[in-house]
């Protein structure tokens, strides 16, 4: 088993108020230990029974669609501690799920390059150096929860602290090394049961 070291901020899982500043700041907030490993364990299970069907998609990487449909222990997800209190604090008491994924990567899976997830409302770019005090609000988020330990060899998800803020839809495209403000993607390194929550 390989060593995992944090390159992020990490959050105990009541600090609540914490990561809210810190998708404001940042744009995600990494909190250790949400599941446990008979959690972790149950739900890689789940996974493998799923069957795709209609827009799922299979190959180098499964993609399943709204599973909260389909089983429901995915359910037990959406008002997981500390994910639903943080939703709330970020996206007002009335948020709701749009959706609900699971993956699963196999070998050869190359992932795709830098993105922006969604962009609702562009704004003049770094808006935030004009008005330090104004805050771009958080209209979406999504929850990964791991159920791998990710070590640099095997990581999913990278992060550009504070990209959020350009205001903008962000494509980098074929640029494999984009920066923000002199900050450069960084791979998100965690232990299975971890859950990344981002802007």
């Amino acid at each position: 088993m390989k060593e995992i070291t944090y390159k992020q901020q990490t959050f105990s899982q009541d600090a609540t108020d914490a990561m809210a500043e810190a998708l404001h700041e940042d744009g995600f907030a990494l909190i250790p230990g949400v599941l446990n490993a008979e959690e972790v364990q149950a739900y890689r299970d789940a996974i493998d029974r799923l069957v795709p069907f209609h827009w799922d998609g299979v190959g180098k990487t499964d993609h399943f669609k709204c599973v909260f449909n389909r089983e429901k222990i995915f359910l037990d997800l959406l008002d997981r501690e500390p994910v639903i209190t943080l939703a709330e604090k970020t996206m007002g008491e009335q948020c709701h799920a749009i959706g609900q994924s699971a993956w699963r990567s196999y070998p050869g899976h190359n992932g795709w390059s830098p993105h922006t997830d969604r962009v609702f409302v562009e704004y003049p770019e770094n808006i935030t150096d004009l008005d330090p005090n104004w805050r771009m609000p958080i209209y979406l988020c999504t929850a990964h929860f791991y159920l791998n330990d990710i070590a640099d060899d095997l990581c999913p998800t990278y992060v550009i602290p504070g990209s959020h803020k350009s205001g903008t839809a962000k494509v980098w495209g074929a640029d494999k090394d984009p920066e923000y403000k002199g900050r450069k993607l960084e791979p998100v390194l965690c232990k299975a049961g971890d859950v990344l929550f981002f802007r």
